[in-house]
């Protein structure tokens, strides 16, 4: 191009008359003023390129400036202003303003797309006093900054990046989307398809993810009627809201509403700390939340016992956006959440409970236990324990004190604990059980047979077995003068081992209403049944009634007959008479 050049020997001057000139194809406009001083020479001088291509700017720069902006690309043309202002001499670096704008305009970045980009752009390289003009001492501000984030659209941002070697960050985000629109930054976590989110939030903080300096997070996320899946355990949730609320380090959850089918639940919690975790060490994020719920179906949960393999991306977008879902991945897969649950009218299977509570913790691998307390009619379950949830088949561990819980409720409830023989239509009564015992769960949260191992300390007072097949058996056998397909169990108490598929009884006394009988040995669940049996030929009634007459009865006296049940070749429990070698002592 042309240019003009006015010297002014008197100033010691000289001034470049503002004019257009083209480089690398773009017009530029530039002027300034070059002023002699007794060491030096000072310049001063302006450019600027109304509709300028990014691409032809950039490459038109030395190579360690072009690398620089070569990690953002920019669709449209673009208006630029730079203001340099310095001194010829080395190792003078001038200072430098450079202002940009831009309407509906395309930005790409390794991190991802902004779409519908409107902005004011504004880099300076000497923010402190006394720092010199560098990349530590310079400065990115965007303003009034509006458009779509990889399809997100954002209402306005306003962003200041200063020191370019270890950027810290200031920050104002308002936007209002749908919630579709989270699909490239949850993928693999959360499913969005339905609803609406408002963000109105300011952060600051180092920019880099291995920066250690303090992070902060203010405002407020407002999530209204949602549906999603939560998909690491494959939970669909319908209408949904939640207000997240940021201040500082710590995050704050209220309001939250959850539908699962026909259950409504209610959560309020908080997560301390949450900010500087969640970017150094998620394992350290503590979510803790009270849920209250007033109908409550245990199915509709079991998916959290189960995790699913993430899915992979492999989208340009899901590329681009792999570090974000990373941070949520991690976050979701490693950070723990602790449940305080106040909940009415539970249901499990055949099984009812009008309130329960508990303390929870859901972990990376597992779900513990920590307390917990069913209460139903007029009885209570008290529980702590824990279910690994890594793999296919779940182990567990399981501290139990029911009191006054009806049998046949706890049996349909918990699938005859593996047992084919007693169920439900068999017995009536309430138990007292103390039990600590371990054992492996399939997916569907059934218990895998043979696999419970433990101690089970119980008594039952008032029962009532109805068509039990071995008493029936028995009754064939060797006591077809007494009824035994309807027996009152007067008292029972006992303390068994299961082990391997197997119960182990030692010497156990059964009172009821036709009989009394002494049992020990082992009861198989599949197979492997020894027991040995002592049934005293006495009548329980008569001897009740001499009780209550102060008189002393033993029940061992008498004739006695000795029978053993046995696995048969058929698969059954046979009934037989019991050699004497073989009758154990039945001294409790």
């Amino acid at each position: 191009g042309k240019v003009t050049f006015i010297i002014n020997s008197n100033d010691k001057t000289l001034n470049i008359k503002k004019t257009t000139v083209n480089v690398n194809e773009e017009k530029i406009t530039l002027w300034g003023t070059f002023t002699k001083l007794p060491d030096n020479v000072k310049f001063n001088l302006t450019f600027k390129a109304p509709n300028a291509n990014f691409g032809n700017i950039r490459s038109s720069l030395t190579g360690f400036l072009e690398k620089k902006l070569s990690l953002v690309d920019v669709e449209k043309d673009i208006a630029l202003e730079a203001y340099l202002e310095g001194k010829l001499a080395y190792p003078d670096t001038p200072t430098v303003r450079i202002l940009c704008t831009t309407k509906d305009n395309t930005l790409t970045a390794d991190f991802g797309t902004f779409t519908h980009a409107n902005f004011s752009f504004e880099y300076y390289n000497y923010v402190k006093e006394g720092h010199g003009h560098s990349d530590s001492n310079s400065m990115v501000a965007f303003k009034k900054f509006s458009g779509e984030f990889e399809g997100i659209p954002f209402q306005s941002i306003k962003f200041r990046l200063d020191n370019l070697i270890t950027p810290y960050a200031r920050g104002k985000i308002n936007a209002n989307f749908d919630a579709t629109k989270l699909a490239p930054l949850a993928a693999g976590t959360f499913d969005f398809t339905r609803g609406s989110v408002t963000v109105d939030v300011t952060y600051s903080g180092p920019l880099k993810e291995d920066d250690n300096r303090k992070r902060s997070l203010d405002g407020k996320v407002i999530l209204s009627n949602a549906d999603l899946t939560y998909e690491p355990r494959n939970l669909d949730f319908k209408n949904c809201a939640a207000q997240l609320f940021f201040d500082n380090d710590d995050l704050y959850f209220k309001n939250i509403e959850i539908n699962r089918f026909n259950d409504k639940i209610k959560m309020n919690g908080y997560a301390k700390q949450f900010m500087n975790f969640y970017f150094k060490d998620p394992t350290k994020v503590n979510l803790n939340f009270d849920v209250s719920a007033n109908q409550f179906t245990v199915a509709n949960y079991l998916g959290f016992i189960n995790r699913n393999a993430r899915r992979s991306t492999s989208t340009s977008t899901a590329n681009k956006l792999a570090k974000v879902n990373k941070n949520l991945a991690n976050f979701t897969d490693a950070s723990t959440m602790h449940l305080n649950l106040d909940l009415k009218n539970i249901t499990y299977k055949t099984f009812r409970s009008n309130r329960g509570q508990a303390d929870i913790s859901l972990l990376p691998n597992a779900i513990a236990i920590n307390k917990a307390n069913i209460k139903f009619n007029n009885g209570s379950i008290g529980a702590a324990g824990k279910i690994e949830t890594s793999t296919a088949n779940k182990d567990f561990n399981l501290d139990a004190d029911l009191q006054n819980v009806d049998i046949g409720q706890l049996l349909a409830a918990f699938d005859n604990f593996g047992q084919p023989t007693l169920n439900a239509r068999n017995i009536i009564g309430k138990i007292n059980l103390d039990a600590t015992i371990r054992g492996i769960l399939n997916k569907e949260a059934a218990l895998i047979p043979n696999s419970l191992d433990g101690n089970l300390k119980f008594n039952v007072e008032r029962g009532l077995l109805k068509d039990f097949e071995p008493l029936e058996k028995l009754e064939k056998y060797a006591l077809n003068t007494r009824d035994l397909s309807n027996l009152e169990i007067n008292k029972l108490d006992g303390n068994f081992r299961v082990r391997d598929g197997k119960v182990y009884i030692p010497p156990t006394q059964i009172n009821t209403s036709a009989i009394t009988l002494f049992l020990q040995g082992v009861y198989g669940i599949k197979d492997g049944t020894l027991l040995s049996m002592m049934i005293p030929l006495r009548n329980p009634k008569k001897d009740e009634i001499k009780k209550a007459e102060g008189v002393e009865v033993d029940k061992t006296k008498g004739i006695k007959l000795y029978l053993e049940a046995r696995d048969g070749k058929d698969g059954k429990v046979n009934i037989s008479w019991q050699k004497k070698a073989d009758r154990p002592s039945y001294s409790q």
